[in-house]
């Protein structure tokens, strides 16, 4: 309620509810100091980053869901018509999991780049961020793993029977477009076996927290054990998860009537993904969020399936107006009408949805503030210390800031030095640590906790 009191009030321009104080970004809220026009100039300067990253994307997906088509890629392009003389299977391989790869690829690489870009902008907190990404990561799948794949993998077929037959565009179109699904079955299988078993091996972070991060992280026992912590407690980017499932869910939608076969594969990419997350629910993932949206991303997530039912009623309509008989009449065109009156109620129905539940999903209803105050009346905080260490919590981290809970932290060694360092340091008022961490005659760094030590300490 308070919140709400001070919309419009300009001697309070940062106002942050349901907030951990280590979410916020510092240096993102200290910019509010520097004039709106600075703000107003980043955040168009942000977008516009966004929309080139996009645009720019378009180019190497659409060569990719040509690749899908390779014969007829070939019959278009007879310079590279060699690829037809190559075996089944290394064909099999570049029209169905090579595209499948590339796009993989493509996709992880710039949602690195969407993650960097939302981090330098006006964003207050992690929890904000997670929503802006969600937003844009939508957009720019949605966009280039259905439309421009889409697009391209029927354009080539399409484009094929232009130079060889341009006088049966239409009902070209109507028969051959549908055939751009054909993509979408291996990138289904792949995507679900993909996630199944990077999510039950966990190969990638094995290949970093193991062998490469050690190497290039540990140089102080408290950075080693910060990454073990870190390693125990996995963090997922849901801000990437659900936009991805949304785009997933939106393509099964509009192909499930153009190419009810998609379904099938849908469904097993469904089912891999609910047995991968079951297991990373269970034993992977940490239970603690410090950018937590508390359920902000769900709803948004299948308000965005909205998106695919928009383009399998556009996608439906076209094809209807599209459709002509041996004698060149329109045999559907009242159900191309009556397809573009079901648009128009989607449309009311989304916006209704959107003004029913989106004051609901951000502000708590007046009925359950009127119940919590209630019982805030009725319990009497006696303990004013404790009032004040919560207030604490949400000051910049260098008025946190308690040096009698510092210490410092120094690994044992074989020759007994850590302790002469130990008592001269704690001659002159300074906190040591010197159990948990242990330093070998070569002088690597273990944590005691470490199997390694054992089989090291028994070599030597």
């Amino acid at each position: 309620m308070i919140h709400q009191m001070l919309q419009g009030k300009e001697e309070m321009n940062s106002r942050l509810i349901q907030t951990d104080p280590e979410d916020i970004i510092w240096s993102n809220l200290m910019r509010k100091d520097q004039g709106k026009v600075y703000l107003k100039i980043r955040e168009a300067s942000t977008f516009i980053l966004y929309i080139l990253i996009i645009m720019c994307w378009v180019v190497p997906v659409a060569m990719v869901g040509s690749i899908s088509q390779l014969p007829y890629l070939t019959a278009l392009i007879p310079t590279i018509s060699w690829l037809n003389k190559l075996p089944n299977l290394i064909k099999g391989f570049i029209a169905g999991i090579l595209p499948t790869v590339i796009l993989a690829f493509l996709t992880s690489f710039a949602m690195q780049i969407f993650q960097f870009l939302s981090r330098r902008g006006n964003q207050l907190t992690g929890s904000f961020i997670e929503m802006h990404l969600q937003k844009w990561i939508f957009i720019f799948l949605h966009f280039h793993l259905f439309i421009v794949i889409t697009i391209s993998s029927g354009f080539i077929v399409v484009l094929e029977n232009i130079v060889y037959n341009p006088t049966s565009v239409p009902s070209m179109v109507a028969k051959d477009l549908p055939k751009a699904s054909n993509f979408f079955f291996s990138f289904f299988i792949y995507r679900g076996l993909n996630l199944f078993g990077n999510g039950l091996l966990q190969f990638y972070r094995f290949i970093t927290e193991v062998i490469i991060f050690p190497l290039i992280n540990d140089r102080t026992p408290r950075q080693m054990n910060e990454r073990r912590v870190k390693y125990r407690r996995l963090i997922p980017y849901w801000s990437q998860t659900y936009p991805t499932f949304s785009v997933y869910g939106s393509i099964g939608l509009v192909y499930s009537v153009i190419s009810p076969l998609v379904l099938l594969f849908c469904c097993i990419n469904f089912l891999l993904d609910l047995f991968t997350y079951k297991y990373l629910l269970s034993y992977t993932f940490g239970t603690v969020n410090r950018s937590e949206t508390y359920g902000k991303l769900y709803p948004m997530a299948w308000r965005q399936l909205y998106a695919g039912i928009y383009s399998l009623e556009i996608f439906i309509m076209g094809l209807l107006f599209l459709v002509k008989d041996d004698h060149d009449n329109n045999t559907c065109f009242v159900l191309g009408i009556l397809m573009t009156i079901v648009l128009c109620l989607t449309i009311w129905a989304h916006v209704s949805v959107n003004r029913r539940y989106e004051y609901g999903i951000n502000m708590i209803e007046y009925e359950e503030v009127s119940k919590e105050d209630e019982r805030v009346d009725d319990e009497k905080v006696e303990d004013e210390e404790s009032t004040m260490s919560l207030r604490l919590l949400y000051l910049h981290p260098s008025y946190r800031f308690k040096v009698s809970e510092q210490a410092v932290w120094i690994p044992r060694d074989c020759e007994g030095i850590c302790e002469i360092e130990a008592e001269r340091l704690e001659q002159r008022g300074i906190k040591i640590r010197i159990d948990g961490c242990r330093m070998d005659r070569l002088g690597n760094l273990m944590l005691e906790t470490d199997p390694l030590i054992v089989a090291r300490e028994n070599m030597q």
